[in-house]
């Protein structure tokens, strides 16, 4: 019995050691895995929100129907929506013809002011409550590739700027 209790002890061990190294090099895929990260996945319909951009006019993500878009869900206080923002404004001038839109948890004033300091000239929507709600705000920031016909054909989770890149590209094909 006690030769069953070290092979069993044994075993266990090698599972969660393996199970380490794999989540050791593998942590996005691992985090995936384990944790709801909200939002909306590959193959399900964007949301059509409707919501306030920081310079008070109202945009609707209906109005990019019938072509691809890009949108980033983020969080003011996020560092890494931070870090991604002077990479955000470089691969908008390198893919003039991509849709961005920026939806963000945050006051509109501090949007507004992240829009000025970025330069960006893309949309940048303050999330009501009821937006944050019907797009599932949970893990920041979150990248969509949205098709033609509002279907969301690629989704990063965080931020990577090649796969960004990648994602741009495709948005382009």
């Amino acid at each position: 019995m006690k030769k069953y209790f070290q092979i069993g002890a044994l075993a266990f061990v090698i599972i969660i050691v393996g199970f380490g190294i794999w989540a050791y090099n593998n942590p996005q895929a691992a985090i995936e895995t384990f944790f709801d990260m909200g939002g909306n996945e590959e193959g399900e319909s964007i949301p059509l929100i409707t919501g306030k951009e920081v310079n008070g006019d109202t945009i609707s993500l209906k109005q990019y129907e019938g072509n691809k878009f890009v949108v980033m869900l983020g969080k003011i206080d996020c560092e890494v929506c931070q870090k991604a923002y002077p990479t955000l404004e470089k691969l908008k001038a390198e893919h003039p013809d991509t849709r961005f839109v920026l939806i963000g948890q945050g006051s509109p004033q501090a949007y507004a002011e992240v829009k000025k300091e970025h330069g960006f000239e893309f949309p940048l929507i303050s999330a009501s409550k009821d937006i944050q709600k019907q797009m599932n705000f949970k893990t920041f920031p979150v990248f969509y590739l949205v098709d033609k016909n509002g279907v969301i054909v690629k989704r990063l989770n965080g931020f990577d700027k090649e796969k960004l890149q990648n994602i741009l590209n495709e948005g382009e094909s």
